[in-house]
């Protein structure tokens, strides 16, 4: 399971998810198309995808916080998903 924290800087604002949980799924549970070797095939094409894919092909479904900073304010979105 990969919970490392992942952030992304736009502009003067860092934007941080925070994991709450990380369970594997099957990609036929979101995808029709693609199965876990597919799922693997494109992590390799796409190494930003690794946080997302699982050892063995799961897709990991995340549930985060994220944390907006302006450098001024500090602000928690708890979206529930």
């Amino acid at each position: 399971m990969h919970d490392d924290i992942l952030k992304w800087q736009i502009g003067d604002v860092t934007i941080t998810s925070v994991p709450e949980s990380s369970d594997p799924t099957s990609p036929k549970f979101m995808f029709s198309a693609i199965d876990k070797d597919g799922v693997l095939e494109l992590r390799e094409r796409a190494p930003w995808l690794e946080p997302f894919v699982g050892e063995k092909g799961h897709l990991l479904q995340k549930i985060h916080c994220c944390v907006i900073d302006t450098g001024k304010e500090r602000i928690a979105v708890d979206t529930c998903v």
